[in-house]
């Protein structure tokens, strides 16, 4: 046991090899990059809520009107369809606008 112990002594030391100490690499969610991660993660939640209320917006005003001039036998169940395709989406643009102002951003719904 004793050779063990001497054999662990004799190991030379980083500063013997010339080689320098590795600091600990730097993640994203540490100072800088954390803040990048975060406005790109409010870049991309601002547009898909751009859209979605752009959807949102232009299925009020012609998606009953659209369902109208197709002619279709299920007509009256796309009405429901639709109506109940808005409220999704009204529940969804405000999940979106939570996850905004969690994440720091300016809310859009108020």
């Amino acid at each position: 046991m004793t050779e063990k112990s001497e054999k662990i002594r004799s190991l030379p030391q980083v500063g013997e090899l010339g080689l320098s100490k590795m600091s600990p690499r730097r993640r994203p969610g540490r100072g800088i990059g954390e803040k990048r991660v975060t406005k790109h993660a409010i870049s991309r939640l601002d547009t898909a809520f751009k859209d979605l209320r752009q959807v949102h917006e232009f299925l009020i005003k012609e998606g009953h009107l659209i369902i109208n001039e197709s002619g279709s036998l299920k007509a009256s169940q796309a009405h429901m369809n639709l109506n109940l395709l808005l409220e999704l989406l009204e529940d969804f643009l405000w999940i979106l606008n939570c996850a905004i102002s969690r994440h720091g951003g300016v809310p859009k719904l108020v």
